[in-house]
């Protein structure tokens, strides 16, 4: 099982080694990742690099 916020962080430094801004994904990302912690605690949800 993967750490959500791990693979947000690394995302969003990949993105801007490319020159993206992070502010631009910022925010989506973190509401994304309270929905999915919210949600995640009701269903079992597997994902896998």
């Amino acid at each position: 099982m993967i750490n959500l916020p791990e693979v947000i962080q690394e995302m969003l430094s990949y993105k801007e080694s490319l020159g993206f801004s992070r502010k631009t994904y910022e925010n989506y990302l973190s509401d994304f990742n309270k929905y999915f912690s919210n949600y995640s605690q009701d269903h079992a949800i597997y994902f896998y690099r």
